[in-house]
């Protein structure tokens, strides 16, 4: 909620700034599990090249108009 908040901010405030995270999954070299304990050893692992390519993308103009969202990168995890 606080990308979009933030995001919806900017956008009233008419500063010409995009609001957007990337959601990075199980990135190679991490630990098999979150913080909290949970385990993630069927979370498909992703390189920190691929999280960088989706940090990217949110840079270009092709995402101009891309605020306040998430982007997953993590393999589909999330999706599944």
């Amino acid at each position: 909620m606080s990308t979009k908040s933030a995001a919806l901010e900017c956008a009233r405030a008419k500063d010409n700034i995009v609001a957007s995270a990337v959601l990075a999954g199980r990135i190679e070299g991490d630990p098999d599990h979150w913080p909290d304990g949970r385990i993630l050893s069927s979370a498909p692992i992703v390189s920190p090249e691929d999280v960088a390519a989706g940090a990217l993308f949110l840079a270009t103009d092709g995402a101009a108009y891309m605020t306040g969202v998430e982007f997953p990168v993590d393999g589909g995890f999330i999706a599944s």
